[in-house]
């Protein structure tokens, strides 16, 4: 995969804080630890998961337990979304 397209300066430190970011994405893998887990990235939930893979090189799973929250947290950012849809009518 083609890595996302970042300033040189943004690319460096993306580099410093996931060293091996760029060969691994080209290389479909994920990032080495500690960041990431190293093993081949094959398959992506969805096309957002797949651009946060071309931008941080973190696999499926790696981006699951990264940003994994609980389900009360879902719940309650579940609420919070349905009550700004009705505040302002753009149900559908």
């Amino acid at each position: 995969m083609k890595p996302a397209d970042k300033t040189a300066a943004v690319n460096a430190g993306l580099e410093k804080m996931a060293p091996g970011r760029m060969a691994a994405i080209k290389g479909d893998c994920c990032v080495p630890a500690p960041m990431g887990c190293g093993k081949p990235a094959k398959s992506f939930r969805d096309m957002l998961s797949l651009k946060e893979f071309s931008i941080s090189g973190l696999c499926q799973e790696c981006q699951d337990s990264i940003f994994a929250c609980d389900e009360e947290e879902t719940d309650e950012f579940d609420d919070r979304i349905d009550e700004y849809l009705d505040k302002h009518n753009l149900r559908g």
